[in-house]
């Protein structure tokens, strides 16, 4: 398997945009199957972050939240507060692939959850390209948090967040607020 990931990663860096693109797929599903085959080219996903294809950097976030499972060596650590930022840049698909690695990472590595929460928390504050965008994002933002509701014991900003957004003009958000919020009651 190795070697196949090693051409997936000198695939990343073709110019063509199929064989480029299909490769950041397949390392994606390959970070969530098998890590540890993806895990050796971490720095190479890293360098995915800043290269300025927002493809592939969508494909990098998440896939490094899916390598935080076997990150013996903290190279996930210093990327949760760049993370954290990239939820608040206006970009709608951004912090939706963000909000999905950074609950990933939350659940795998527990020094991280509070800060991630907070987060999660915080998309509300945020400016997004639209105010549709901005909907989507606190509803991803509330799923993620029932994601981790294991982890949300008497949490009083996660409650006023869910409760601001109980009567979203977006009904699935509504729904997914209350039934959280129900859940967290019923502890």
């Amino acid at each position: 398997m190795s070697d196949d990931v090693k051409r997936l990663i000198d695939d990343i860096r073709s110019p063509d945009a199929r064989m480029k693109f299909g490769a950041a797929k397949e390392i994606r599903r390959l970070s969530a199957e098998a890590p540890h085959s993806v895990y050796p080219y971490f720095d190479v996903l890293v360098s995915l972050l800043d290269g300025g294809n927002t493809i592939l950097k969508w494909n990098a976030i998440l896939a490094i939240g899916d390598l935080s499972a076997v990150d013996d060596q903290g190279k996930v650590d210093p990327l949760v507060e760049k993370f954290i930022t990239y939820l608040g840049e206006g970009s709608m698909i951004t912090a939706n692939n963000t909000i999905v690695a950074l609950t990933t990472i939350a659940r795998n590595d527990l020094r991280h959850r509070a800060r991630i929460i907070d987060a999660l928390c915080a998309v509300e504050s945020h400016e997004y390209d639209t105010e549709e965008c901005r909907g989507i994002v606190i509803g991803k933002a509330i799923l993620a948090l029932d994601e981790l509701r294991d982890h949300l014991r008497g949490d009083t900003l996660v409650i006023d967040f869910l409760r601001r957004h109980t009567s979203s003009v977006r009904p699935t958000t509504a729904r997914n607020a209350q039934r959280l919020l129900d859940v967290l009651a019923d502890r």
